[in-house]
């Protein structure tokens, strides 16, 4: 694990602002790089710190009552906001997905496996936070969405905890027609630790990302 996935993994289970987050965000990640500059191990510094779950624990507990009751006055008021940033411009996703799916005509523009595959993977560099990669494989504006501080307001508005990450559930596929061009639908679902996740991803000919959704 490397500490930004250590960090990341600690911040999306924090009960607080994103502008809180993205500051504790930086500390972290600022005391971990003073820690290895000092000639510590990042194994090290891990085991001191303790596990994602307690070191968030932990924050949360700290946190003043006020602003604990204020992060659910927000997150109640924030949720329409919150899932429109979670479609990540995907209503082009909705608009392929529903009124102009067909069957996925298997070896012809694509391939389920590799469609499966793909999908996987995004949800992986999701779960690791790994926005930077992720942008490489999205094409058009989708890519000026896939920011940390648009993920996190999605994953909030789905839910507040999530814990980490368990298995795959099953798929479902579907190809699309637009204006001459072929693109993949999928939906797949991951099972974490507290919640259910539905994510609905399209891809075109070339497998890059075109939308994406999560609830």
């Amino acid at each position: 694990m490397t500490a930004e996935k250590y960090v990341g993994k600690i911040i999306k289970r924090l009960k607080c602002s994103c502008k809180e987050r993205k500051e504790i965000r930086r500390q972290l990640l600022s005391d971990i790089e003073a820690e290895l500059e000092n000639g510590e191990t990042f194994e090290a510094v891990m085991e001191r710190m303790g596990s994602p779950s307690t070191v968030a624990r932990e924050f949360n507990e700290d946190m003043p009552e006020e602003k604990k009751r204020r992060f659910v006055r927000q997150r109640r008021l924030k949720v329409t906001g919150a899932l429109l940033a979670a479609l990540f411009v995907a209503a082009a996703a909705f608009y392929w997905f529903f009124p102009k799916a067909g069957k996925l005509t298997n070896d012809k523009n694509f391939r389920a496996a590799d469609l499966e595959a793909k999908a996987r993977q995004v949800i992986q560099l999701l779960n690791e936070n790994d926005m930077e990669t992720l942008r490489q494989e999205a094409i058009g504006l989708l890519g000026d969405y896939l920011t940390l501080e648009k993920l996190d307001e999605a994953r909030s508005a789905v839910a507040q905890e999530w814990g980490d990450f368990q298995k795959f559930g099953r798929s479902y596929m579907s190809e699309i027609i637009q204006r001459g061009r072929a693109f993949a639908a999928v939906e797949l679902t991951a099972q974490y630790e507290k919640v259910m996740v539905t994510y609905t991803m399209s891809f075109d000919e070339e497998m890059r990302l075109s939308a994406l959704y999560m609830k």
